[in-house]
């Protein structure tokens, strides 16, 4: 699947905005958390799984 954005600005920082029910249709839902990888002009988003948010949580928790 391709789809078509535009970057934008926010408080003069670029900003994309994702919506649509064809992330509902790829596993994505209201209130997921997801993680993002960036390299070389490319983004990448991923569904963070239970054990990933857990395992997250203690790593912020440990940096206080």
């Amino acid at each position: 699947m391709t789809k078509t954005y535009t970057v934008s600005d926010l408080n003069f920082v670029p900003a994309i905005r994702i919506t649509g029910k064809w992330l509902k249709e790829n596993g994505f839902d209201v209130g997921d958390k997801i993680r993002l990888v960036s390299d070389n002009g490319i983004l990448v988003l991923m569904k963070m799984t239970e054990e990933e948010i857990s395992i997250n949580e203690k790593i912020k928790r440990l940096k206080k």
